[in-house]
């Protein structure tokens, strides 16, 4: 019997990431992202081409679609040279309606105050210390993950500046963390037995599991931090767009529409106001 084929290259389309991530084009993380999924396409996909049927079979309205959507839209690019050679049309738009998020983005899973509560019981002072950074700056937890010595600043009144030298498509860019004297004074002594260019924290991965563990999407903590900041920022008198300016820099978003998102209630609910 003759094999069915796939409809998409994986080995190639693994070859055109790798190359990206040498290039630090793209990180380790954002090509494990696109390969799953386009991975999980292609199993669906065996004998057809009716790449938007498989998406909706994976999801089955879990809101997931448009993750799916950009990895093969990566691959058009990327592999074909041919954006909008698979997914394209009146089927696309339908596609992207169905799986869209809502306007405001997603909601965290409790208050503000419990996710610092959960992260401030924890035993382990080095996991401690990774999620209360990550809530305090905003960054990426594949960004936490690659943070050395020499990334992390410390000034004179006590306030934290953190380097992130390959983040979303490889792009760098100086994160000022939110005032926090116990994070200042407890990660300062955390980092003096590591070398200048030596990690300072455990893996993605394993910080992903640890947070999972007890309760804590480490995207929420992105979000938290997001709205924190712009209050902040709002405090001070910048208007509604200066500061999302301000949060959209700091958390390294290419578009407003990401850091709406993140600030979701925070940002609708202020525009009603108006």
């Amino acid at each position: 019997m003759k094999k069915m084929a796939n409809i998409f290259d994986i080995d190639l389309f693994n070859q055109k990431l790798s190359v990206q991530v040498k290039n630090n084009k793209i990180t380790e993380e954002t090509k494990t992202y696109y390969m799953a999924c386009l991975d999980a396409i292609n199993k669906k996909t065996v004998g057809t081409e009716d790449v938007a049927k498989a998406i909706d079979e994976i999801c089955k309205g879990s809101k997931q679609g448009e993750k799916y959507i950009s990895a093969v839209k990566k691959y058009e690019r990327d592999v074909l040279d041919a954006p909008k050679s698979i997914l394209f049309g009146t089927k696309l738009l339908e596609l992207r309606q169905k799986h869209k998020l809502p306007s405001i983005g997603i909601e965290i899973k409790m208050n503000e105050a419990t996710y610092l509560k959960k992260i401030n019981r924890l035993n382990n002072e080095r996991l401690k210390l990774a999620l209360r950074l990550q809530h305090k700056s905003g960054l990426r937890i594949s960004e936490i993950a690659s943070l050395s010595r020499e990334d992390i600043i410390f000034d004179e009144n006590n306030e934290i500046r953190v380097l992130v030298r390959n983040g979303k498509g490889g792009k760098a860019r100086a994160v000022d963390v939110n005032h926090d004297e116990w994070l200042f004074r407890r990660l300062q002594m955390h980092l003096e037995p590591f070398a200048e260019a030596e990690k300072v924290f455990y893996s993605s991965s394993y910080l992903k599991k640890k947070a999972t563990a007890l309760g804590i999407p480490t995207h929420d903590l992105r979000r938290i931090n997001s709205r924190e900041r712009f209050r902040n920022q709002r405090g001070t008198g910048e208007s509604r767009r200066s500061a999302r300016r301000e949060v959209q820099k700091q958390l390294g978003h290419e578009s407003p529409k990401t850091t709406n998102a993140y600030l979701g209630k925070e940002w609708s609910e202020e525009e009603e106001e108006k």
